[in-house]
């Protein structure tokens, strides 16, 4: 599995220390067991690959983490299965329709020969990979959450799953996000700046302009955490950050701000124009009254 790098290079005031005690003190999340593929695939109406994976035993049956490792390493089972076992690990798109996972079905002849190469790629080159061939639509239906779980399961060193909630972990732990407000409470406030940024409007994705780059330096913070959590490396730091469905850091996650900076910025331009404009009134007003007493003075 995916290792820890020695030198994660992170400084200790990186870290909002308030949100890092928060996020230590949760309860050991319960291991995640995704859907089982033949189900997975079922849900969105492929037939046909349900069939392929009824099988495989071990596809029919809901997989741990671990056991999804062991699946996508398996030369006995085709790989494209191995691809849908990641995904339905997390999953992708369940329920019917699942027009999204026909067009991953679509990509497969152009993501399979990246399989191989994985292991010998670092896990930037590999972002980057699938970034030129997503933007060539060469991957459509997969984007930064999809292709770094494939990543990870696949063998690429030092890779870790990047979806929504992995990205708002680390957000949230960053301190540079954090301010003081008016009454010196911390207050949480995206800035411009941050690599890994979130879809627009509820961030419930990866942008794509996230680069390879961005995404190593959000690994090296996982792997920055390994000894603050008292965890054996970044896989497991992966795992604990991702936390539970109806965790408490889930439930913290959800009560954070997650609007773009952007618009944070477009709110700050608007209020400090309608104060500009009250201060100009006033001004303004005060300068007709004055107006006004010179002239009752002159008429008495």
């Amino acid at each position: 599995m995916a290792s820890l790098h020695s030198d994660a290079c992170i400084p200790a005031n990186h870290w909002h220390q308030a949100t890092l005690g928060t996020l230590i003190a949760q309860e050991d999340p319960r291991a995640w067991r995704g859907y089982s593929t033949e189900a997975w695939a079922r849900s969105w109406g492929n037939h046909e690959l349900a069939a392929r994976c009824a099988a495989h035993p071990e596809l029919r049956r809901k997989l741990s983490r671990d056991e999804t490792w062991t699946i996508c390493h398996d030369a006995g089972i085709d790989p494209d299965l191995r691809v849908y076992a990641a995904l339905a690990y997390g999953s992708a798109n369940m329920g019917p329709g699942g027009e999204n996972n026909w067009r991953v079905a679509g990509s497969m002849p152009n993501l399979l020969p990246l399989l191989a190469e994985l292991p010998t790629l670092t896990r930037a080159e590999a972002y980057e990979r699938f970034r030129q061939l997503r933007r060539h639509r060469f991957l459509r239906g997969i984007g930064p959450s999809f292709f770094t779980k494939i990543m990870y399961f696949f063998g690429c060193k030092g890779a870790y799953i990047l979806d929504q909630w992995l990205a708002k972990s680390i957000l949230a732990l960053r301190a540079q996000n954090w301010r003081a407000g008016a009454c010196a409470e911390p207050v949480f406030e995206l800035i411009d700046g941050n690599g890994i940024r979130l879809s627009f409007g509820k961030g419930e994705g990866i942008r794509d302009s996230v680069g390879g780059l961005d995404y190593d330096f959000f690994c090296r913070e996982l792997e920055a955490l390994t000894e603050k959590l008292g965890l054996p490396d970044g896989a497991e730091v992966e795992r604990w950050v991702f936390s539970a469905p109806k965790s408490d850091w889930r439930l913290f996650l959800n009560t954070l701000d997650w609007t773009s900076p952007g618009t944070h910025k477009k709110r700050r331009d608007a209020v400090a124009r309608y104060l500009a404009s009250r201060r100009a009134l006033r001004v303004e007003v005060a300068a007709m009254s004055f107006q006004i007493t010179l002239g009752n003075h002159a008429c008495a």
